[in-house]
Order: C-alpha cells, then sequence, then structure tokens
C-alpha cells in the first residue's frame, strides 16, 4: 500500500489540498492516517475515492449526491438501483442544461446575425447587444 502526503495526493489526483481538506470535513473522504509528525498520509483506497467524486463532479454531481452515491458503495451497500436512479435524474438534469443551452445559442446568433445586418459601422441604435 502506497502512502502519500496531501501534496502527493494532490498532484496525482489534480484535486488542490484546500479541496482535500473540504471533502474530509463533509465526510466525503475519511479522515486520514497521521504520519509519525502528524501530517496526513493517504493510500490507494483514497486515491481511488478522490477520483471517484471527481468524476461525479465533473459529470455535474451535487456534492451532497456524491455523498449517497458513495453511501451507496460502501460496506453497507445496496443494490445499485438507488445509484441508477440518481444517475438517471442527473442525466436529465443535463439534458435539460443542454437545451436551455442550445436555446441560449440560437439567441446569441440571432442577436449577432442582426447586429451585423443593422449595425454594421457600429453606430445602430437599439443595437440587441447593448444597453438602451
Amino acid at each position: 500500500m502506497i502512502t502519500l502526503s496531501i501534496g502527493q495526493l494532490s498532484q496525482q489526483t489534480a484535486t488542490p489540498s484546500p479541496t482535500i481538506r473540504y471533502y474530509e470535513t463533509l465526510g466525503l473522504l475519511p479522515r486520514p492516517q497521521r504520519g509519525s509528525g502528524g501530517q496526513r498520509r493517504y493510500g490507494d483506497p483514497d486515491v481511488a475515492r478522490l477520483n471517484f467524486i471527481r468524476t461525479r463532479r465533473a459529470l455535474g454531481f451535487p456534492l451532497a449526491e456524491v455523498a449517497k452515491l458513495l453511501a451507496v458503495c460502501g460496506p453497507e451497500a445496496q443494490p445499485c438501483n438507488d445509484a441508477r436512479k440518481m444517475a438517471e435524474a442527473q442525466l436529465n438534469l443535463v439534458r435539460t442544461r443542454i437545451a436551455e443551452l442550445q436555446n441560449a445559442e440560437q439567441t446569441l446568433l440571432a442577436q449577432i446575425a442582426a447586429c451585423e445586418t443593422g449595425c454594421g459601422d457600429g453606430l445602430a441604435v437599439g443595437c440587441l447587444l447593448i444597453p438602451a
């Protein structure tokens, strides 16, 4: 089993040290063992858990949902149905956000097109891109 300092864990997982400490205070990461000088020491399970947290955060899961997913995977594990339901709910949120972003894209494209035709010299009154 490897032992890493918080700096090494940070570097290996591309997670800032303050974020690691924050996750510990939330209970997402277990309290680390301490070395002889009181320095935090982490092992392979901590690397795996932190990578799991990071990938779920990258998928848009809020920390509360990450905590629930971790609980489902823990020693008191429940069937993966709960995890699947959470992933499906997150997928629906992502799809809603994609639709919102596509609408925003279309609005911006229309405003830019209107600006190109109506504000060619940059002096048009009532431009959609600047306040009146």
